[in-house]
């Protein structure tokens, strides 16, 4: 789709795949990392793991903070490789090896494991800034919309929510609680807030599979 665009000079087309990827991918994103932040300490118990697991509580957060970020600027490499500037991705990439090499050599000295982790969140933000703000003087095409704020307070709301009403619920019970209920939150306020264009095609597409919607 991005390379077709890129050919017709459909500019409206790449704005829409490039902000409907990057809050799509955000949603999901802020979902499962809420998860595993909410549920680490708990599953490592309830698992029976190595205590260890528990000391890399803060590096979990690190690396998947660096993974929304990731995720929530969209498909910009897809975009940049689609077009006539694809030299820019390798440039990046450079610019990503720069920033991570000596970053996470001085951090991980200092620091340890979590040192490398918020290594790599500096080091994926720098990398994905650059490239946004390469769009963006390029071809005036950012990935963010209200939407996106919307998404990061919602999930901030829903994760304080679900841990204050189950703090106290632990082993089996407090994983499934604290899931499905933050689920359920998330996923009915992304619904009644419409947070992405994509979430009423697909309801009403799983209604009509599911008979809830008649025909006509």
């Amino acid at each position: 789709h991005l390379a077709t665009a890129w050919k017709e000079k459909n500019m409206e087309l790449i704005r829409k795949v490039y902000q409907r990827s990057s809050i799509n991918q955000l949603l999901f994103a802020i979902g499962f990392f809420s998860l595993i932040v909410m549920n680490l300490q708990d599953a490592v118990v309830t698992f029976q793991l190595k205590d260890a697991y528990l000391n890399a509580f803060y590096v979990v957060i690190f690396l998947g903070l660096a993974k929304v970020v990731d995720m929530g600027t969209g498909v910009n490499a897809q975009i940049i490789a689609t077009s006539t500037y694809w030299r820019f991705e390798l440039f990046s990439g450079i610019v990503l090896l720069t920033v991570m090499l000596p970053l996470s050599y001085f951090l991980t000295k200092g620091y340890g494991i979590v040192g490398t982790a918020v290594a790599q969140l500096i080091s994926i933000s720098i990398y994905n800034l650059v490239r946004v703000i390469f769009l963006w003087k390029k071809f005036r095409l950012q990935p963010f919309s209200w939407q996106s704020v919307y998404t990061v307070l919602t999930g901030g709301v829903c994760f304080t929510l679900t841990y204050l009403l189950f703090k106290e619920l632990h082993s089996w019970t407090g994983l499934f609680a604290r899931s499905i209920f933050f689920i359920a939150v998330f996923a009915g306020a992304a619904i009644y807030l419409n947070l992405s264009p994509d979430i009423q095609p697909v309801l009403q597409n799983m209604k009509k599979r599911m008979g809830w919607k008649k025909e006509g």
